[in-house]
């Protein structure tokens, strides 16, 4: 994670700061250990509804290979999209792609089709 506020911009990083600051340190500190022991890649493979992963092409937390494992590991084919030149906060950094890819999904027909979902 220290790699990635390096990565981030100011903004950013300032959000998340006051996010930790405004949870309080024991929030942080109980929270992360579930969050690093979370069976992502295994539970994956549970989802019923079509998926795209989203990483910043810089992100030092959500690795380029984790996530392609992640999308293969989807019962449906999953997309994978790297942001050039983003790092983790890519909803803060680059929402628009993010809001288009999650548009794309949503307005595939066959998605339309698919009342679980």
């Amino acid at each position: 994670m220290g790699l990635d506020t390096l990565r981030e911009p100011p903004r950013v990083n300032f959000r998340v700061l006051t996010d930790y600051l405004r949870g309080g340190v024991g929030w942080y500190l109980t929270a992360l250990r579930p969050m690093l022991e979370y069976p992502i890649e295994d539970r994956i493979a549970e989802t019923v509804c079509p998926m795209v992963v989203i990483r910043g092409e810089r992100d030092a937390v959500a690795r380029h290979e984790w996530c392609a494992q992640l999308a293969e590991r989807a019962p449906t084919p999953a997309q994978m999209i790297s942001v050039p030149g983003k790092a983790h906060g890519v909803p803060l950094t680059a929402p628009q792609v993010v809001a288009e890819a999650v548009t794309a999904l949503l307005t595939r027909p066959e998605e339309r089709a698919t009342p679980a979902c």
